[in-house]
């Protein structure tokens, strides 16, 4: 057991043989039967001579003679069989034990009765380890032999040793390295938490008690510097607000011992700087007496007027404030700022909200206030200006912003809107009469000149109205009361603003839009009545037309007929016909129809 050694100058011991203390049980079973000890058995106990757990081992035969070679035996070790009998009384079984290679077995003759049958210890023996033992280290030890392996090594100092033997016979060295020495103590001097300002460092000593001599000394700490022999260090100097733990340890093989101190370094406080500001009316500003690249918390604030003790101060009233900034080191001088107040611009005069010129093509806008030399106005929209005046020519939003000339935002402000416009004029309108069948719309439009107009529609038809204010509408003959189809109607759109107005006329009729069908047609190829001709289908599209012959069958069909159909291939006979309109007053007609060649 090499290595550290904490119980004082204890001796120890070392073991080594030539060849190893070691051998076998071997275990002869015989039986004047064939078939062996038929069941009985032994349990053989081998007790190691180190104290561990005994190792048990079973053994039988099946046969008038069986061997078991394989049981270990150490010098020291006691040895038990134990013969568990089948029970069927049979006395022909015996034993044979050799001991370590005895060269003459023990013999437990028949018969065997259940039980231990024989113990003893092992015969096993070694030889010593011949060769040599240097030892270095502190002197004064003893060695029972240096000539063996197995000697007892007794030291009278303590410190390190090594231990060699020489093995001559196999050329190996066994080297063994002890540390006997005790858990070390260490004390700091003056030991106690420092405070340390500007470029201040402080030195520290240490007090060790490491009897081996054995141990390491280390230092940690920021800005820590060791003396040659550790008994010693200095730390810092130090920029900075520094928070630090020195700590000085010994180590040996028995334990550790450590001391340590809080070191705190300061530098001097900065001095704080306020500069005289001007305190818009209603609002607040901050004083910042020290620069964030040098603000720490560290650092304590004094106030006046008031006690705030905050890095910064918020004020909304005018006045002096004056700081001192302090930290465990220093006291900085006062720093003082004026902060003055705005007055708020009172406005005397400003343009209206909204003004119309329809005829000089430009209006004169102006703002008036007190205290002119304080202030200054801009005016932004179609016009920008710095004037207190302006001239308004084009349509827009024209704003006015009086600001203080200190810069801290306090201002009033104000818009109006200008309209420069005139009369509105139309382009639209048509006196020539349009006709509609029912379910047929038109559209009709205002086509106006002129800004901000408005837009609106009358008809001479009293059942008639139109809620519309955009400048188109859709007119649908549908919509059109009985009492006005058939007569012309006419359709006013007027536009206005504020300049004056002006409307577009049409004329529309609503009528019914019959169709008439033919009851015969002659399709001969003489160019007259060759078609099936309905009278009145030019004011439709998608028309759909169905001819069904007297079966019922459906001999002709067109979606959008065009009255083109000649009746082709047909014979002559009686058809009937099924006509479906998209709109009128009527959208169904069906009847028949004769075909004459």
């Amino acid at each position: 057991n090499a290595g550290p050694q904490c119980n004082g100058l204890q001796p120890k011991q070392f073991c080594g043989y030539s060849n190893p203390p070691a051998g076998h049980l071997t275990i002869y079973g015989l039986s004047t039967s064939a078939n062996g000890w038929q069941g009985s058995y032994v349990n053989i106990y081998v007790y190691p001579s180190s104290g561990a757990a005994p190792a048990e081992y079973f053994f039988t035969t099946f046969g008038a003679l069986g061997i078991n070679s394989s049981i270990s035996l150490g010098a020291g070790d006691s040895v038990a069989i134990e013969y568990f009998a089948n029970g069927n009384n049979f006395q022909g079984n015996s034993l044979w034990v050799i001991n370590c290679g005895q060269n003459t077995p023990t013999i437990i003759p028949a018969p065997l009765n259940s039980g231990i049958v024989w113990s003893g210890m092992s015969t096993c023996v070694s030889t010593p380890l011949l060769g040599q033992w240097t030892v270095t280290g502190p002197t004064g030890w003893n060695m029972t032999t240096m000539t063996q392996m197995t000697t007892t090594f007794t030291p009278t100092q303590y410190g390190n040793y090594t231990l060699c033997f020489n093995d001559p016979a196999c050329s190996i060295n066994h080297c063994y390295s002890m540390e006997y020495t005790q858990a070390p103590t260490l004390t700091m001097s003056p030991g106690i938490n420092l405070l340390l300002c500007n470029t201040e460092t402080t030195a520290q000593s240490i007090a060790v008690m490491d009897v081996g001599g054995t141990g390491t000394i280390t230092w940690t700490g920021q800005d820590v510097e060791p003396s040659a022999n550790s008994l010693a260090a200095t730390a810092g100097p130090y920029t900075g607000y520094v928070t630090t733990t020195v700590t000085a340890s010994v180590t040996n093989g028995c334990g550790t011992a450590t001391d340590s101190i809080q070191l705190t370094h300061q530098p001097d406080a900065p001095e704080p700087s306020l500069i005289n500001q001007t305190l818009c009316s209603g609002s607040s500003l901050t004083l910042d007496p020290i620069p964030t690249s040098q603000d720490n918390p560290n650092l304590q604030y004094h106030w006046t007027p008031g006690n705030a003790t905050t890095p910064s101060l918020t004020v909304s009233i005018p006045g002096t404030y004056s700081v001192i900034v302090n930290n465990l080191c220093d006291v900085s001088n006062s720093a003082s700022a004026s902060i003055s107040g705005v007055v708020v611009a009172a406005i005397t005069s400003s343009p209206n909200a909204s003004y119309l010129e329809c005829n000089i093509g430009q209006v004169t806008l102006s703002v008036a206030y007190n205290n002119a030399s304080e202030y200054t106005i801009s005016w932004t929209g179609p016009v920008t200006s710095t004037s207190n005046a302006i001239n308004a020519n084009a349509d827009g939003t024209y704003c006015w912003n009086v600001t203080d000339t200190h810069g801290c935002g306090t201002s009033a402000t104000g818009c109006a809107n200008v309209d420069i416009s005139s009369a509105p004029s139309t382009s639209s309108g048509n006196a020539e009469l349009s006709a509609l069948c029912p379910r047929e719309c038109k559209q009709f439009d205002i086509v106006a000149t002129g800004e901000n107009v408005n837009y609106s529609w009358t008809t001479n038809c009293s059942g008639l109205g139109i809620s519309s204010s955009s400048a188109t509408i859709e007119y649908c003959a549908d919509n059109v009361p009985q009492d006005c189809l058939g007569m012309p109607i006419t359709i006013i759109g007027a536009v206005n603003n504020g300049c004056g107005s002006s409307q577009a006329t049409w004329q529309v009729q609503s009528n019914a839009c019959e169709v008439t069908i033919p009851n015969v047609i002659t399709p001969n190829g003489s160019g007259g009545n060759d078609k099936f001709f309905i009278k009145g289908l030019e004011n439709y599209t998608n028309a759909h037309l169905t001819i069904f012959n007297r079966w019922g069958v459906n001999v002709f069909e067109s979606k959008n007929y065009m009255n083109n159909w000649t009746a082709t291939d047909l014979a002559e006979g009686t058809y009937w016909y099924f006509l479906k309109l998209p709109f009128g007053l009527k959208t169904e007609y069906k009847g028949f129809f004769n075909i004459l060649r």
